[in-house]
């Protein structure tokens, strides 16, 4: 394929891409074009990638943006890994528009917010804070990981943990299946 024809198919799309997401506000065109990104795999770009940094070598966060991921990470100040998890899809929600994460995306956080991750563990991990904690949604497709609404609610009142404990927890199904047959046996 020659230079030009590959600049004018490249032309094309970016053409019909614009006639699809005019009409769109700027938020909407940000997920629609995550989502794609993230339908084939490649990296989205977070708020890490468009930091700047000033002349201290500190990232700053970029305009419109309020928190690093360090920022958020400590005012958030996470007791356990599953709350780790939650916080970083959390910053993600908020500051990029992503709503569905992948382990790269975690580890990205986690590499921004200058934080251990344990990659050998994530599965681990991702299902103890999915199916214990009950702060993510079941039923996503295969590596893909959604906060729920009760994970977001966590989050948001962190660091107030009396706060955080008066919210209501989601009925955790394997618990109500534990319960029923208690019952059956007595």
């Amino acid at each position: 394929m020659s230079k030009t024809t590959a600049t004018k198919n490249l032309g094309d799309i970016s053409k019909q891409m614009y006639d699809l997401l005019d009409g769109l506000d700027s938020a909407e065109r940000t997920k629609v074009v995550n989502s794609v990104l993230q339908l084939y795999g490649d990296n989205v770009p977070t708020a890490a990638n468009e930091a700047g940094s000033s002349q201290s070598g500190i990232a700053t966060p970029p305009q419109g943006r309020s928190v690093t991921e360090q920022q958020f990470f400590t005012e958030k100040s996470p007791k356990n890994k599953g709350e780790m998890l939650a916080v970083a899809a959390r910053y993600r929600e908020q500051h990029s528009g992503s709503e569905v994460h992948q382990q790269n995306d975690f580890a990205a956080f986690f590499k921004e917010a200058r934080q251990n991750f344990d990659r050998s563990n994530f599965l681990r991990d991702m299902k103890n804070a999915q199916h214990q904690a009950g702060f993510f949604n079941k039923g996503m497709p295969k590596g893909q990981y959604q906060l729920s609404y009760y994970g977001q609610q966590v989050v948001d009142a962190l660091p107030d943990r009396d706060g955080a404990a008066k919210l209501k927890r989601p009925k955790l199904r394997a618990a109500a299946k534990r319960k029923q047959s208690k019952k059956a046996a007595k």
